[in-house]
């Protein structure tokens, strides 16, 4: 009888981001094919909105070390380290493969597929501020260095057991990013977009688009890393410099933590009638809201993927975005990416106010979205990938 049993790793489950999400759809979607038992590292309850299958087994992982419990409890990169080390110790177990749902993975006795939506265990400080860690933070820039370094020596003594991993990167950009840092020391590297829940494309004539709301949208996680604030400082000062922009308003959706609270709050009471806070709501009245705006804006700068610019897009927007990152790769449009806040303001005036060149954005948008990057493409490129 072949075996049917599969593992999945998952640092923390008590948040409710892009990772978060995508552990759960892939989890729920492998179960279908497999008998899973779901790893993660216990810090608080699971996020209320993640929903798992009840046939999957759910194994809450957790150090008997107060001090090490202490860290893995705050760093998610730590909470990985002790997952890896937890998995070899599972001596009973006959998994036919692990899967890392979260970054780098190895296992001496296990086959690996690991999903890259950033590399975790990088040598160069700059990648670390890529992903969340401030320049001051020089504790945890240090921990960070230390532990990659540790990983990587880690790597290199066992490198003939690890060299086969399957690797799967979220966009083009992390492979590349993958693949300078590690040397090649993965060999097999793919691509697969994580367009999991991603709506199918939303096509209007162009009059209808045109009796949509002259505003924009800043889509998903509200904070300073996500670059929301300067989004509403700069959304501001296009208002007052242009009187084309009068009526329009800033409409942002996406959840905050409560260190964000008193920031909304000001931004909220100062300009009631310019910015509208929605916060986390339900997808049917997001995509509401989607489809009877005109623009996006999406200032994130080294974006992985870009999830909210590919959703803004299927629901027939035309989204502006900063030239980096994954995110370059969905715009799909030069006059769409920027490279600095005054190219920004340039782009979005020039488009504004040229009805032929909305129409041709639109166009293109259909030509490129209409057949691709959507969920049915991703469960099936993985279930295929996956053996």
């Amino acid at each position: 009888m072949v075996k049917n049993n599969i593992a999945i790793f998952f640092p923390h489950l008590h948040d409710f981001g892009g990772g978060e999400i995508f552990c759960e759809h892939v989890t729920n979607l492998l179960s279908k094919k497999f008998n899973i038992d779901l790893y993660f590292y216990i810090n608080k309850k699971i996020h209320r909105e993640l929903k798992f299958k009840k046939k999957i087994k759910i194994v809450k992982v957790k150090s008997d070390s107060l001090l090490i419990d202490f860290f893995c409890k705050r760093y998610i990169f730590l909470a990985q380290i002790y997952l890896i080390y937890h998995a070899s110790l599972l001596n009973n177990k006959n998994y036919k493969f692990i899967f890392s749902a979260a970054g780098e993975f190895v296992s001496k006795k296990f086959r690996v597929y690991q999903y890259i939506h950033h590399p975790f265990y990088s040598l160069s400080p700059w990648h670390y501020l890529a992903i969340g860690s401030k320049s001051w933070e020089i504790h945890k820039i240090l921990c960070r260095f230390v532990v990659s370094l540790s990983f990587r020596i880690y790597l290199f003594f066992n490198k003939k057991k690890f060299k086969n991993n399957i690797t799967i990167a979220n966009s083009r950009w992390t492979k590349e990013r993958f693949i300078k840092i590690y040397k090649n020391f993965f060999k097999k590297i793919y691509i697969i977009y994580p367009t999991f829940k991603i709506p199918e494309y939303y096509h209007e004539k162009f009059n209808r688009f045109k009796q949509r709301e002259n505003s924009f949208v800043i889509l998903g996680r509200v904070g300073k890393d996500k670059n929301t604030f300067q989004g509403i400082d700069f959304f501001i000062l296009l208002k007052k410099k242009f009187r084309i922009f009068k009526k329009s308003r800033l409409i942002i959706i996406g959840p905050s933590n409560n260190k964000n609270i008193k920031k909304i709050e000001y931004y909220r009471n100062k300009y009631p009638d310019d910015i509208k806070f929605f916060g986390f709501i339900k997808t049917k009245i997001r995509d509401k809201i989607l489809k009877n705006t005109k623009y996006g804006l999406h200032l994130s700068m080294f974006e992985h993927f870009g999830r909210a610019v590919l959703e803004m897009k299927k629901k027939g927007m035309i989204v502006f975005t900063h030239n980096s990152g994954g995110s370059k790769e969905i715009a799909m449009n030069n006059d769409l990416v920027y490279e600095d806040l005054n190219d920004l303001r340039t782009k979005i005036k020039k488009i504004y106010e040229n009805e032929n060149l909305q129409k041709k954005v639109l166009t293109k948008n259909y030509r490129n979205l209409r057949d691709s990057l959507n969920s049915k493409k991703f469960d099936t490129d993985l279930i295929i990938k996956i053996k």
